[in-house]
């Protein structure tokens, strides 16, 4: 269903900004003011672990979480979701959030402000590379391809880059980032689609065209969401007929 996504919040509170650094938190101040604007949390290398951002707007704070779901709750993004993983992401999620930072950070409702919509195809492991191949050839209107070894992106055109298509071998994908042989086993023959939503725009236009109140979290990530997104793509790149 979904890969990595970045759910925002805004906050009129003021920062405890000594509890935030003792969490791991890394401080950036302003060289005119000398007041903290941002704050970043990442994970120890190698870590899963969501990203966090902290960032100061007029007068209020926007805290941004992203993370790649199925690595944080599964170990690896090989695997991806259902919607009872969804649930328990969120529920994860916000005390994950409430516990580094001590705002209470209801994840449920917050603002989608990156959405990458997924599925693996299993379509044999001596096929992915040619079905790349063929998928090099084509053109979509409004975007760009991007061409690489074992896989090929379409990105929108125009200034703001908010929006691409990925469709790779996950078994190279993994291979380049030395995975366990496991892993790779897993990933022999997997086609990966993945519709990447990049920012808050994109998310937005994305809850307009499938007639949502809003982009938050409660109506994106779900069934519906990921099987009308994957659904399109499909039909634009023309891969149900291989």
């Amino acid at each position: 269903m979904f890969n990595t996504v970045a759910i925002s919040i805004s906050f009129a509170r003021s920062l405890d900004v000594d509890l935030l650094v003792k969490n791991g938190c890394k401080p950036s101040y302003s060289i005119y003011t000398g007041e903290v604007f941002k704050l970043v949390l990442n994970g120890e290398k190698g870590a899963k672990e969501p990203r966090l951002t902290i960032s100061k707007a007029k007068e209020n704070f926007i805290i941004k979480v992203e993370v790649s779901i199925g690595a944080w709750l599964f170990g690896s993004n090989l695997f991806l979701p259902d919607e009872n993983d969804i649930k328990d992401f969120l529920c994860v999620l916000s005390n994950f959030v409430r516990f580094k930072t001590g705002f209470k950070f209801n994840a449920p409702v917050g603002r989608m402000t990156r959405l990458d919509v997924t599925r693996d195809f299993q379509i044999g492991e001596s096929r992915v590379l040619s079905i790349i191949k063929e998928l090099k050839r084509l053109e979509i209107p409004k975007y760009n391809q991007k061409p690489y070894d074992t896989g090929v992106c379409f990105e929108n055109r125009g200034k703001e880059k908010n929006k691409q298509y990925l469709i790779y071998s996950k078994y190279h994908e993994l291979l380049s980032k030395n995975a366990d042989e496991s892993e790779l086993e897993l990933a022999k023959g997997l086609l990966r689609l993945e519709v990447q939503h990049k920012n808050n725009r994109s998310a937005s236009n994305l809850a307009k065209s499938l007639k949502y109140p809003n982009h938050d979290a409660n109506h994106l990530l779900t069934r519906e969401t990921s099987g009308k997104v994957i659904d399109d793509a499909m039909n634009s790149f023309i891969l149900n007929r291989f």
